[in-house]
């Protein structure tokens, strides 16, 4: 981002690194005064010297996902397993990448929505952002919350709309590298792979028919993954592999479920999406999950 005022943004600096930029709407910067529809733009770096345009658009939606699925934590456990597999989470992230490029369902349709969503940030001016945006028919797509900041708009738009598509696509992808790697133990890894990915769906907060939190929640496991965590992940399977049954109970604690129930009336529209990312720009990602307690468990 080309910010007014710091060192980035001089003509010195324009003229040593960069060689093309353009413009983005920043997040819900728009409104009507005195009659008029007003935009607020910011200016950012689409090329440099060493990096050309393809490269940087290439890697915008691997940036998407290595916040979501890493520095979020929303599917944290899951690249920490395969880490201690040998799988790197930026290798595995860049073969996800892959997958949605090649899906011919619902994944390949959320990748092309998000490059076009993408190309929303290459504009040559302010003025032709403010020209694009203030015809009706995208104007009402910010009135309505259906375009904001990429990211955060994508992380929502998979864990509300197509959770199950993603889950499935990162199943299937780690067992055929596991597959191919011949890592030792596949039906058992296969498993507690499927065991996480279901334990990573179950912690996010869950809201009830009438758009109230659910408070609390008893799932049942086959492995100890809460176990694996709070042995700081130590290896590949930590002491899952000794548990047949286990039940846990998902909870909100009084703290945390005001500090929510404040954050979802302050920000609450018809708009699902907009409501969670507007929480999400000033919290700590862990304000969505639920905290886990260990309730019985069955040694094998």
């Amino acid at each position: 981002m080309l910010l007014p005022g710091t060192e980035c943004n001089t003509q010195e600096t324009r003229g040593k690194f960069f060689t093309k930029t353009g413009w983005r709407l920043l997040d819900n910067a728009f409104g009507i005064y005195d009659g008029q529809k007003v935009f607020e733009g910011e200016e950012i770096v689409l090329a440099t010297k060493t990096i050309d345009v393809g490269v940087l658009r290439n890697f915008r939606f691997f940036h998407f996902l290595m916040q979501f699925m890493w520095s979020l934590h929303w599917y944290r456990e899951l690249l920490t397993l395969l880490q201690y597999h040998g799988l790197h989470p930026v290798d595995f992230i860049a073969l996800v990448v892959k997958e949605f490029q090649k899906d011919t369902s619902t994944m390949r349709s959320l990748y092309n929505e998000f490059e076009a969503n993408h190309a929303l940030e290459n504009f040559k001016s302010n003025s032709e952002l403010s020209t694009y945006w203030e015809k009706e028919e995208h104007f009402h797509c910010l009135k309505e919350g259906s375009y904001g900041k990429l990211n955060y708009v994508f992380t929502y738009k998979i864990l509300l709309d197509c959770q199950e598509e993603f889950n499935s696509l990162l199943l299937n992808l780690v067992s055929e590298i596991a597959e191919e790697r011949q890592w030792e133990e596949f039906d058992i890894f296969i498993n507690n792979t499927t065991e996480i990915l279901r334990f990573i769906s179950e912690k996010r907060i869950s809201l009830d028919g009438e758009q109230r939190l659910v408070d609390r929640k008893r799932i049942r496991f086959s492995i100890d993954i809460l176990g694996w965590k709070e042995q700081n992940f130590s290896d590949k399977h930590g002491n899952m592999l000794n548990i047949t049954d286990i039940e846990y109970e998902f909870y909100l604690p009084l703290s945390k479920k005001r500090i929510l129930e404040h954050q979802f009336c302050q920000f609450k529209s018809k708009n699902n999406n907009q409501t969670l990312r507007m929480m999400s720009v000033y919290t700590d990602p862990d304000q969505f999950f639920y905290n886990v307690r260990r309730l019985e468990a069955n040694k094998s």
